[in-house]
């Protein structure tokens, strides 16, 4: 039983404990990135339908293709802010731990 109150105290989720600013401003991170990353991902299964029933309507094609092309795009920027936080996060985190 003291191991698990040992994890639940470093883990934070309980209240009274205090994560550190560190981890938890690396998780507002992580946490609104993912989301974003998953309303492109909804953003292009909807271009992708609206091709699908299009029906040969060039108007309709070029809407949905313009919809893919954006998310792609935001995508990529929101895949590598990701990259970019999660390394910087570790760099702050790693060199807060060592310091004394």
């Amino acid at each position: 039983m003291d191991k698990l109150t040992n994890v639940i105290d470093q883990s934070g989720i309980m209240p009274g404990a205090t994560p550190d600013p560190e981890r938890a401003l690396g998780a507002l991170i992580t946490s609104l990135l993912g989301l974003l990353g998953m309303v492109f991902f909804i953003l292009i299964l909807y271009g992708g339908y609206l091709w699908m029933m299009a029906r040969g309507n060039e108007s309709e094609v070029e809407k949905a293709k313009k919809i893919i092309t954006s998310s792609s795009v935001g995508l990529g920027v929101v895949l590598s802010a990701y990259l970019i936080a999660f390394i910087v996060m570790e760099l702050i985190l790693t060199q807060t731990a060592t310091r004394p």
